[in-house]
């Protein structure tokens, strides 16, 4: 019988992805409303742009007074600001393409299922095992996980902009604890962050899994070689 009763998810890069990319999708529907960006270049904007706004307004600015649906109009706005003729972008297009795109990804149309995850998680349900989701996310997360067809094999799904306190803090662990009633030393947590997830988890007291999305990319030295899989099926090998 395994030691442990509770195994919680990172979602984003860890069981789903976005469908091709970023700025794939930003680019689709910028082109509905006449707006041109190359792909490449929207993907590297994108990053700047999240990365600033999640320095200047972490976890959404939940604490800040910031909607998720404000936050991320910040974000979509300027990705494509900063690789598009600023002048000849009439601000209420931009408004209505950031709309389209919060409502896009707020369904399976700009997701999918990484291979092998729910593989996994049956595999995991099959031994009994209560699993989670604790994930640096915002409202939207249950509705795509619905929609994806895998929320089913959750007993919850804790996103950081609704409990308004995010990873690697210790605090969103301890709720996944109280809601699954298991103790830290029963408990798995796994994560493609080393530091939101993987030490995360490890200073909350829970065994941290690496999740290993790209295994071009060398294993961070903080992670221990016996605590990575690169396939969400590989779990059931750690237990």
């Amino acid at each position: 019988m395994s030691l442990y009763k509770l195994v919680t998810f990172d979602a984003t890069n860890t069981l789903i992805r976005v469908m091709g990319s970023v700025g794939l999708q930003y680019g689709r529907v910028a082109n509905q409303h006449g707006i041109y960006a190359n792909t490449d270049e929207v993907n590297k904007a994108f990053k700047t742009a999240w990365k600033q706004m999640n320095k200047d307004y972490p976890n959404y600015g939940v604490n800040q007074g910031l909607t998720s649906q404000k936050w991320w109009t910040d974000v979509m706005k300027s990705s494509l600001l900063s690789v598009c003729d600023k002048q000849s972008i009439d601000p209420d297009v931009l408004s209505k393409v950031a709309n389209d795109l919060y409502t896009f990804f707020a369904s399976n149309r700009g997701w999918e299922v990484i291979p092998g995850s729910e593989e996994g998680l049956a595999l995991l349900k099959d031994k009994g095992l209560q699993l989670g989701i604790v994930s640096n996310f915002d409202n939207r997360l249950p509705n795509i996980l619905t929609d994806l067809g895998i929320a089913n094999y959750f007993n919850f799904i804790l996103c950081s902009s609704v409990e308004k306190v995010a990873k690697p803090d210790a605090d969103i662990f301890k709720k996944a604890l109280h809601l699954g009633n298991t103790k830290a030393e029963e408990t798995i947590h796994v994560g493609d962050d080393l530091t939101n997830d993987y030490l995360g988890a490890k200073n909350a007291g829970l065994r941290p899994i690496f999740f290993q999305n790209n295994p071009d990319i060398p294993l961070p030295d903080e992670v221990s070689e016996d605590s990575v899989i690169s396939n969400m099926q590989d779990i059931i090998k750690l237990l």
